[in-house]
């Protein structure tokens, strides 16, 4: 499955060791090519995803965690006004 940045995921299971992120739900911050960075928006025993070449953090500290894509789950968000 192709993810994107931006895109809502729920994680499925453990990640290198990392029991806090089975069935979270996050937003894609980094696509890399084995690789996806998530950020959970809730703490997760986790990092920043501190990358690049400016050393950017995508997520608060303890929230994001990097996972295998075959581990995430795209979400479909729906809202709804009433």
């Amino acid at each position: 499955m192709n993810f994107k940045i931006g895109d809502r995921v729920r994680c499925s299971e453990t990640v290198e060791g990392n029991l806090n992120v089975v069935g979270r739900t996050g937003i894609v911050k980094i696509v890399d090519d084995e690789m996806i960075g998530v950020d959970f928006q809730q703490y997760v025993a986790g990092h920043t995803l501190a990358g690049g070449e400016l050393g950017e953090e995508h997520a608060a500290p303890g929230e994001g965690w990097w996972c295998y894509p075959e581990s995430l789950r795209k979400v479909n968000m729906s809202f709804t006004n009433k």
